[in-house]
């Protein structure tokens, strides 16, 4: 028998057995290259730093939607100092403009523009709240993001990430209501300062969170009206707390005095009998 000597013939088994180790080859060299994609990502993430984490003196508020965090702590956090001149607050950062405002006014100084905020800030137990988004995006922060599943906020700021607690230990109203509560069990315990001061919180609260409401039968405003006719009957134990019948061209509401230092002086509450 004649063998074949076309070479042709006998490649063919060759090509087909080289052919697929070619591709098991392949296969195991390009492994290392298709995880090294998802591997990078990995690496970055754990080399991102962890936030800064902010610790909140008191519970965070919320007054129309808007979430308020004790002033000190947020500035603090972030190298500002805080003092008080001429009744105004202000907040004073290096390479920064100065924040400058007054307690319950909702006009804002940033550096030399006047800003006019959603919600104002607010005096609740001794202690100014500030609208927590305003305050950090006019000191330069970035990326803000809020999360309603956690209640957590996050931002950047210099550089280097934050992250703040926004839960709520209960509604401002139900807080007012609670206040306000404690403040008639402890009147009749003979603690008149201490009951006071509650009912002014508690006048706070509720004002604050129904701005823009004005009118005899807003829910927020009867309380309101409420504790004033309380403190009127009961003086001269409720001295900063003044009530004024409002006559025929007067218009009902409250007003909440502040001295020189942003303290909550007196609270004025103009009503129809």
């Amino acid at each position: 028998m004649q063998r074949c000597c076309n070479p042709l013939v006998r490649r063919v088994p060759e090509l087909n057995l080289a052919f697929p180790v070619l591709l098991l080859v392949m296969a195991v060299w390009s492994l290392p290259l298709a995880c090294s994609g998802d591997t990078a990502e990995q690496d970055a993430a754990s080399a991102a730093p962890a936030a800064t984490q902010i610790p909140l003196s008191l519970p965070a508020i919320e007054v129309q939607g808007r979430r308020l965090v004790p002033m000190r702590d947020i500035f603090e956090a972030l190298g500002a100092t805080v003092r008080f001149a001429e009744g105004y607050v202000i907040a004073e950062m290096t390479g920064r403009p100065t924040l400058r405002f007054q307690p319950g006014s909702k006009q804002v100084f940033v550096g030399e523009v006047a800003t006019t905020v959603d919600v104002p800030s607010v005096t609740w137990y001794g202690t100014t709240f500030v609208p927590l988004r305003f305050i950090v995006t006019s000191l330069g922060a970035q990326d803000l993001r809020y999360d309603d599943q956690t209640s957590k906020c996050t931002f950047t700021f210099d550089q280097v990430p934050y992250e703040i607690s926004l839960s709520l230990s209960a509604s401002t109203e139900r807080q007012a209501d609670r206040l306000w509560q404690i403040a008639q069990e402890i009147y009749g315990k003979g603690q008149k300062q201490e009951a006071e001061r509650l009912a002014m919180d508690a006048i706070d609260a509720l004002f604050f969170s129904g701005i823009g409401q004005i009118g005899e039968w807003r829910p927020w405003f009867i309380k309101v009206r409420e504790i004033a006719r309380f403190a009127n009957s009961h003086r001269p134990d409720f001295p900063h707390i003044v009530w004024r019948e409002a006559g025929p061209t007067d218009q009902q509401g409250v007003q909440i005095r502040y001295d020189a230092h942003g303290n909550r002086e007196s609270v004025e509450v103009v009503a129809a009998p």
